[in-house]
């Protein structure tokens, strides 16, 4: 079962020319059990540490979401 939809998937991904990268969660306990997700769409900013550092739920204002990224790539620059 799990390789017709990865095949299923690879067509999708080809036929909608989608360029960045496409994951999967098939894991026991899936990931949106473990960051606690109670709406979709959902979307977390993980730190090099892999620690929580900013989620957004809902309808996202991707400019927020670039001003975050930028804000903390700014803290991380050598002065």
């Amino acid at each position: 079962m799990h390789r017709k939809r990865k095949r299923i998937r690879k067509k999708m991904v080809a036929k909608m020319d989608i360029s960045y990268p496409i994951f999967v969660d098939a894991k026991q306990t899936p990931a949106w059990h473990q960051f606690k997700v109670k709406a979709i769409p959902a979307m977390y900013l993980l730190n090099a540490g892999s620690q929580l550092v900013a989620q957004w739920t809902g309808k996202i204002d991707y400019e927020e979401v670039e001003t975050e990224v930028l804000r903390r790539f700014k803290k991380k620059a050598p002065s």
